[in-house]
C-alpha cells in the first residue's frame, strides 16, 4: 500500500495535477499547530506538496487534532530527532 501511495504522489507531483492528497505536511499555524508534521488534505503539483486545505473541524475534532500534534512534539523531543 505504501508503494502505491508514492506512485500516487509521484504522478500528481510529474503531472503538475494540482489535486488534494492526504499527506503529511508541515504545519506552519494550521489550526494553532506549528512545528509538526500531520497527515492532511494537501495541494500536490509539480512543486511538491503546496496549500493545506482547511478542514472545517467541531471542537472536538479540533482539540484532537491539538492533542495528537503536541503527543507527536513530545515523542519527539524525548527521542531527540
Amino acid at each position: 500500500a505504501i508503494a502505491l501511495s508514492v506512485k500516487r504522489i509521484v504522478t500528481a507531483i510529474c503531472h503538475n495535477e494540482n489535486t488534494i492528497l492526504p499527506i503529511s505536511s508541515l504545519l506552519t499555524g494550521e489550526y494553532a499547530i506549528e512545528d509538526v508534521c500531520i497527515g492532511l488534505p494537501t495541494k500536490i503539483n509539480n512543486k511538491g506538496a503546496g496549500d493545506i486545505s482547511h478542514l472545517d473541524l467541531s471542537d472536538t475534532e479540533l482539540n484532537q487534532l491539538k492533542t495528537s500534534s503536541q503527543a507527536l512534539k513530545d515523542l519527539i523531543s524525548q527521542i531527540n530527532i
